[in-house]
């Protein structure tokens, strides 16, 4: 943070929670009710300066004003009923959550070529104006039944049906705002009721299923499976909703212009917010900053497994089993009113870019699942885990703001790995208490204190890497990404010594077209194509107990964190326009923590 540029945040959040539960000889029945307020305020003292941003070979900072203030409550019924072989359960939740946003952040200026950064012609300018705090209210209203069917000794089936309805968000003065399609595309329209910003959702009923066998006498190996549905509300805010209108149709919170139309407004670096906002105003024209589909229903997941679980004895458990998850109507954002990629020309001049929300995204994720667990006996407990995986959509397969397709019109160009797709995973864990109090034989204090108590744990991962989304920041249009290059090395092999990890030569940025500031057309290299390096690390534990009395005892211990200290290269530069590009720029070091806890 540069010095012009302090962040302070301030605020709080209370939460409280109730719980009443009466049992009876066959059945149990709990009440809960909960309620979290928020305040949060983030200030950045930029803002006081108009520091705006600016992107070409380089990225500045901008400031930005940030607040968060809401208010959700919930009422839940959980009812328990023993009959026999039978265990019915069956409850319902009604949930009201009221939040408001407010977050303003000073201009930003990207320029695509050095002749337009020195002629101060930006290919994109987003201003941002000053906007007043908004409150949007939702409700969940659910319930459910699950019946657990005891249909013999070692085979139990779990059958399960639960409902839930998700109001659409209403602002209270009515400032979420957003428009029909028209001819132009989506968003060019007439102005939606503010009430309805998209179509009610009802049809939420969740199935789902699952069995329990132990197989042979012993019943020591045992078959689990199971399958159902699980829906989701909208995110009440990063996706469909960004910021409210503040005061009218026609009072914008945010424009986007491409380089054709801050050309003829005439904008460059710096802007005069406060006229910009005064010449807007007296146009009168309607600007919308979001459009949402009125087709858009509420996510949910189809999810399903299969495993088995067998006994090997000296304590140790083996557990495999297979997992998969179908992500159905996941947000997809595009941005709607680029400039034509020849002719730099918007569907419609009279307005910025703005985002469109639909929930064409979908996911896949299938996943070999192996654990082995040795129960904890004589002292020692230890895990370990291996994940093969694979995590597939058409976006980010995230409910949240996502990041734009490279081309409106051909989502399926975006099919790939997700942000948070690792293929191979694994973890093991060991807890061991030296006896060497034990070996003594004694029983004295003086012995118990001295050598045992000694207590010795770590934490083994390791993982393949994350994808990464190459992209090039000179193009006005969000995410376009470059052409791979046939022949190149990729991966440098040395990256550990040179901290270079990509060949900038394997990546050919598709020229960028004067009149609109934008690539020519799509590049041919994919969506989240490139694997950044993969990570381990060790942690390391030692813990001591020295028993004072009976009753009261004190714990000493050290903690190694990367005990090995060993460098995991991160900060993989993704833009091929920027200097950073291909370079890792950031590194896990070793950290070491002692601390004393009093027991009694």
């Amino acid at each position: 943070m540069i010095t012009l540029n302090p962040r302070i945040t301030s605020g709080h959040s209370d939460v409280y929670n109730g719980q009443y539960t009466h049992s009876a000889a066959r059945w149990t029945a709990v009440s809960r009710f909960g309620s979290n307020r928020l305040y949060l305020n983030r200030l950045d003292a930029g803002v006081g300066a108009n520091l705006d941003q600016v992107k070409f070979t380089f990225d500045t900072q901008g400031a930005e004003t940030f607040q968060k203030h809401g208010l959700t409550t919930s009422g839940e019924e959980n009812i328990a009923i023993n009959l026999g072989r039978h265990s019915l359960q069956f409850g319902g939740i009604i949930q009201r959550q009221a939040a408001g946003r407010t977050d303003y952040t000073t201009s930003t200026f990207n320029y695509s070529s050095q002749a337009d950064f020195f002629a101060n012609i930006p290919n994109s300018v987003t201003v941002n104006f000053p906007i007043l705090p908004d409150k949007l209210r939702t409700w969940q209203v659910g319930g459910f039944i699950q019946d657990d069917f005891r249909f013999r000794s070692n085979l139990t089936f779990n059958l399960g049906l639960r409902y839930d309805y998700f109001t659409v968000p209403k602002e209270e003065n009515g400032h979420v705002i957003t428009r029909n399609p028209t001819a132009l595309g989506p968003g060019f329209g007439t102005f939606r009721n503010p009430d309805e910003m998209y179509n009610s959702d009802w049809a939420h009923f969740a199935p789902r299923i699952g069995f329990s066998w132990g197989l042979g006498k012993d019943k020591k190996t045992v078959v689990r499976g199971g399958a159902g549905m699980f829906y989701n509300p909208h995110p009440i805010f990063g996706g469909p909703i960004e910021l409210a209108n503040p005061i009218s149709q026609t009072v914008p919170n945010r424009v986007i212009y491409s380089r054709s139309q801050a050309l003829a407004l005439g904008l460059n670096y710096p802007v005069d917010t406060t006229a910009l906002l005064q010449k807007l105003t007296a146009a009168g024209a309607p600007i919308v900053n979001t459009a949402i589909s009125s087709y858009f229903p509420n996510p949910y997941s189809i999810q399903w497994t299969l495993g088995i679980q067998r006994e090997l004895g000296y304590g140790l458990v083996l557990d495999t089993a297979y997992a998969g998850n179908r992500g159905i109507h996941l947000n997809t954002v595009r941005q709607i009113n680029l400039p034509e990629r020849l002719t730099g020309a918007p569907a419609d001049p009279t307005v910025g870019q703005f985002r469109y929300y639909d929930a064409s995204d979908a996911s896949r994720y299938n996943a070999l699942q192996v654990s082995l667990q040795k129960r904890f006996a004589k002292g020692l407990s230890m895990t370990a885990a291996y994940n093969y995986a694979s995590n597939t959509s058409f976006g980010d397969a995230d409910l949240l703001l996502n990041s734009n397709p490279q081309d409106n019109n051909n989502l399926r160009a975006d099919h790939g790995p997700t942000p948070f797709d690792i293929r191979h995973s694994f973890n093991a864990s060991v807890l061991y208490d030296l006896p060497f109090a034990s070996w003594t034989g004694s029983s004295s204090q003086l012995v118990k204190n001295v050598l045992g108590g000694w207590q010795i744990s770590s934490v083994i991962s390791a993982a393949t890497g994350l994808p990464a989304n190459i992209t090039n920041g000179r193009s006005a249009y969000p995410n376009s990404r470059p052409d791979l290059v046939g022949g190149q090395t990729v991966v440098y092999g040395n990256y550990h010594d040179t901290l270079t990890y990509l060949n900038p030569a394997a990546f050919l940025g598709v020229p960028i077209i004067s009149a609109s500031g934008a690539s020519s057309r799509p590049g041919n290299l994919g969506h989240n194509a490139i694997r950044v390096p993969g990570q381990w690390n060790v942690d390391a534990s030692l813990a001591k107990t020295v028993y004072v009395k009976e009753r009261f005892r004190i714990q000493l211990r050290g903690d190694a964190f990367n005990a090995f200290n060993h460098t995991n290269l991160m900060g993989l530069g993704t833009d091929i326009s920027n200097s950073s590009f291909g370079k890792l720029t950031s590194a896990t070091s070793r950290s070491l923590q002692i601390g004393a806890r009093f027991n009694f």
